[in-house]
């Protein structure tokens, strides 16, 4: 009779004691449960967030299709006109500038390169916007006597490289207007009051003037 009884006492201890590991392990897994629906809602994206991450998708693909653009738009070209000494060679950096007669000096492209030299000139690749300053200078040399364009050598490889400063004439300028080819917008007004200062230096220094463009834009 007393067997019975400890059998029965070990059965009921044993159906409590797993009752007990039921109940902890389901409150258990409740709790981890919250836990991780409430991570979750912590890193749900806001609508700001979602917004900003939408901006910053379409600027980077801005980005990416202006850079695309200007892949698309480097050519090759001879340029007879500017000068670049036997000391540049295919490996070196250089600007490409402007020096006029009165003794201003102008960067119209930066970090350009030689690819192929030859009897007739050197080749050069370009953008669109670079050979629109280009031809823009070239004029210059061929209105301003004692203009000329030529190359400035970068001397260390890591230097920053600089940033065109050259302002076309009115004529050229007004090219930028409609030329679907370029890829940076001028500021026409900027280069407008520039180019003002620049030509009437060199109509001081000189008596020599681009036509009338300016006085008929007024």
């Amino acid at each position: 009779m007393f067997a019975i009884r400890q059998r029965r006492k070990r059965l009921i201890r044993g159906i409590t004691i797993g009752i007990l590991v039921t109940i902890f392990i389901g409150i258990t897994a409740i709790v981890l449960l919250w836990h991780e629906e409430k991570s979750n809602e912590d890193i749900t994206p806001t609508s700001d967030v979602l917004e900003s991450s939408e901006e910053k998708e379409v600027i980077n693909e801005n980005e990416n299709l202006k850079d695309e653009k200007v892949c698309t738009n480097m050519k090759m070209y001879l340029f007879e006109y500017i000068f670049i000494p036997d000391q540049i060679e295919k490996s070196d950096l250089f600007d490409i500038r402007i020096f006029f007669p009165n003794g201003e000096d102008y960067i119209v492209a930066s970090g350009k390169c030689i690819e192929e030299r030859s009897e007739q000139g050197v080749y050069i690749n370009v953008t669109e916007d670079e050979l629109f300053l280009i031809s823009g200078a070239y004029v210059d040399t061929m209105v301003y006597e004692g203009a000329k364009m030529y190359a400035s050598k970068y001397i260390f490889t890591n230097q920053e490289l600089s940033y065109p400063n050259y302002p076309v004439n009115a004529y050229v300028s007004e090219l930028a207007k409609w030329n679907p080819n370029l890829t940076e917008e001028m500021d026409i007004q900027a280069n407008t009051e520039k180019r003002r200062v620049l030509e009437d230096n060199l109509f001081d220094f000189m008596g020599v003037i681009i036509g009338n463009s300016y006085s008929n834009m007024d």
